[in-house]
């Protein structure tokens, strides 16, 4: 079964509803910080889209005109909330294997890859995609 990782990006409320000081909306996936750019304005006049793990002040904008005031913070994986790091992924594929889902640890593996790892360690996620993981593996995991 070959799955493909949905490239999707999301944008959800973070805050509760009611008055608040402060209201959070999230953007995650490939496209959020062109969609963020598209609709800030940075006060500094930086680009949000050539930085990375900072924190921009300036105005959602809505054909030309201030909505709001904002902050902006942009963080790229693997430093961002979701976290998504090829290494994590990478040993989440050997769990599955050892505990005999297959197909879960083939896509665990892929998405390891797409996720741009160290050069170093390419070479053994594409060999576990191609052989799986030996039979003692599961010895060595302690499962």
């Amino acid at each position: 079964m070959n799955r493909t990782i949905p490239d999707d990006t999301i944008a959800a409320i973070s805050t509760p509803p009611g008055e608040s000081g402060i209201g959070i909306v999230r953007l995650s996936g490939s496209r959020s910080t062109a969609i963020a750019a598209s609709v800030f304005q940075s006060s500094s006049g930086r680009d949000v889209r050539k930085g990375g793990r900072q924190l921009y002040h300036g105005e959602i904008c809505s054909n030309g005109a201030a909505v709001d005031e904002v902050l902006l913070v942009v963080m790229r994986a693997p430093h961002s909330y979701t976290r998504e790091d090829p290494i994590i992924n990478d040993h989440l594929g050997d769990i599955y294997w050892a505990v005999g889902r297959k197909n879960e640890a083939a896509f665990q593996w892929n998405r390891a890859l797409m996720l741009e790892p160290e050069k170093d360690i390419i070479p053994k996620i594409e060999l576990k995609l191609k052989e799986g993981l030996p039979k003692d593996a599961n010895k060595r995991k302690g499962i």
